[in-house]
């Protein structure tokens, strides 16, 4: 594809599988796609034998369900009382025509509580120290010994299902977003019977997550986001991996090789 072409798309383009552009979008590159990439990522099958090319386009982009004005811009009323999701690059996949055929993107930042201030994300009665957990639900509470963080709080979700917050200072409030800001960290563990199908996610969320390893237990993960000003945060860093019936998840704004250290802290890695 002619890189004048490529342009021209990248300019015309606006919105599509759930995003939105705003301002100015940038051309990265051009790369064949094969048939195959553009289902996996956006779930539309090509059925002839034309080539595709996928355009990576740098620029701020935002989470919407559609609600629109003309020129992409989401109506305030689909923001009201929610976090905006943001991405930083859209892949276009896009036809010998210029047409674009499907989409892809992955979060980068989320923003920040705009004139208010964050609230506890979780009800007091399901709040209580690491010492009383253990007493409240059926599974073991993972217990991250990695320094510098500590378990200070256990939110039991359910019976099966409990969230583990590690932090250096008190939470306050219990916000998760404010948590990893204050350079904290979290842990879900819950109940699950068979272990998920890593090949298959990948196949669908690459990028931004990739195989790892933790201790023996195949994993995926994925490395912070990045922050768009004072206004945003970056979207945490995310760790999972499956153990003897419990699912994991480590999230925090840690670069992912130090939330491997913490997952093989817990003492229930194999």
């Amino acid at each position: 594809m002619e890189e004048g072409l490529a342009a021209a798309v990248v300019d015309m383009w606006s919105r599509g599988a759930g995003v939105v552009a705003r301002g100015p979008k940038m051309l990265l590159s051009i790369v064949p796609a094969e048939r195959t990439e553009v289902e996996r990522h956006t779930g539309r099958r090509t059925y002839d034998d034309s080539p595709v090319w996928r355009l990576e386009v740098s620029g701020r982009f935002l989470a919407s369900g559609g609600v629109v004005y003309p020129g992409g811009v989401p109506f305030p009323e689909e923001l009201h009382s929610q976090t905006a999701v943001i991405a930083n690059e859209v892949w276009l996949y896009v036809d010998e025509d210029g047409d674009v055929v499907g989409t892809y993107w992955w979060p980068d930042a989320v923003r920040r509580p705009i004139a208010s201030i964050p609230r506890d994300d979780f009800p007091a009665d399901m709040c209580v120290g690491p010492q009383d957990a253990q007493r409240y639900v059926d599974i073991a509470v993972p217990m991250p010994s990695r320094e510098p963080w500590k378990p200070t709080l256990v939110v039991c979700l359910d019976a099966d299902e409990v969230l583990v917050f590690c932090t250096t200072v008190d939470p306050e409030p219990l916000n998760e977003m404010l948590v990893y800001e204050h350079g904290g960290i979290s842990v879900r563990a819950k109940a699950a019977s068979r272990s998920p199908d890593i090949v298959a996610f990948l196949r669908t969320h690459q990028p931004p997550y990739r195989r790892l390893q933790v201790g023996d237990a195949p994993a995926v993960g994925r490395d912070p986001g990045r922050s768009l000003g004072p206004q945003t945060w970056p979207w945490p860093a995310e760790l999972r991996w499956w153990s003897d019936g419990i699912s994991y998840e480590v999230k925090g704004f840690e670069m992912l090789a130090i939330l491997v250290e913490v997952a093989e802290s817990i003492g229930a890695v194999p």
